[in-house]
């Protein structure tokens, strides 16, 4: 049935007892798409990782009191490329900055803008470069946006080596014993690989060697897969949420079902000076 059969059957019925009179037709609209049915339909990588970091966040706050109390002018929360909606609901808490590539401020004298009313600030910029002194910030997050930097797909430059110089630019940004929580897609050990300009899929030995060579300290670690659903209708047995040496028990061989997943982290940025000290 069109979209214009559905409006003249609505039509037909609409008359005094309806909530509002006046009647018209949006004519780009479209019939909506159907969709499967079941849970599987929803992007669930993206809401545990969300979930998961919001978690963090709440124990962050817990443990730094004082980021609350930040004037409106200033923030010692930064995100790196992550969905807009995960940055808006950081925001409700304390004065958040956002870093993307894709967003561009509009006016020649401007490379930031405030959101009213949102205690969020959009900055111009990308990770291989941050528009940020050293040591400014006491957490970062960057989630599902690693893989990106450097691939040009979101209007940043064209470079190679831009997730191992993303990710040495928010170790630089953070004060020494800032959290760093991120998030990238996984694939089994030995299946790295670059989908230009989509993706990076990274094993979990590679994300968190570059993290140790930046300076990171990991203390926590999550793989979240996605549950996934067969040809006939029933879902896949396996863990959601598992560690690294689970992930790689259960995908590392054969060539079975090999669902969408993330390796999520929290770390700790330590100096060279903090470093030498531990060693």
């Amino acid at each position: 049935m069109s979209i214009y059969e559905d409006f003249k059957e609505y039509e037909a019925g609409h008359d005094g007892e309806c909530s509002i009179t006046r009647l018209e037709l949006d004519e780009e609209t479209s019939a909506f798409e159907e969709k499967k049915v079941g849970l599987y339909d929803i992007d669930l990588v993206y809401t545990m990782m969300h979930q998961h970091a919001l978690q963090c966040f709440c124990l962050f706050l817990d443990k730094n009191p004082w980021v609350k109390e930040e004037n409106s002018s200033t923030s010692v929360c930064l995100d790196v490329g992550s969905s807009t909606s995960f940055v808006y609901m950081m925001a409700s808490f304390v004065n958040f900055l956002a870093i993307d590539a894709s967003r561009v401020c509009h006016h020649k004298d401007h490379h930031k803008f405030y959101v009213d009313g949102t205690q969020l600030m959009f900055h111009e910029g990308e990770a291989q470069q941050l528009p940020i002194p050293n040591g400014k910030m006491a957490w970062v997050s960057s989630l599902h946006a690693i893989e990106h930097f450097g691939l040009g797909r979101y209007r940043d430059t064209i470079d190679p080596l831009g997730d191992i110089k993303g990710i040495r630019e928010i170790h630089r940004v953070l004060c020494d014993g800032g959290t760093f929580v991120g998030a990238v897609p996984i694939l089994p050990r030995g299946m790295d690989k670059v989908v230009f300009n989509r993706s990076r899929y990274y094993s979990v030995d590679t994300i968190k060697s570059m993290l140790r060579d930046a300076g990171f300290d990991i203390w926590h670690e999550r793989c979240l897969i996605a549950p996934s659903t067969l040809d006939d209708g029933t879902s896949t047995r396996f863990p959601t949420i598992a560690t690294p040496a689970t992930y790689e028990e259960l995908f590392g061989s054969g060539t079975g079902v090999r669902p969408d997943a993330v390796y999520l982290w929290v770390a700790t940025a330590q100096t060279q000076e903090t470093q030498e000290t531990e060693e």
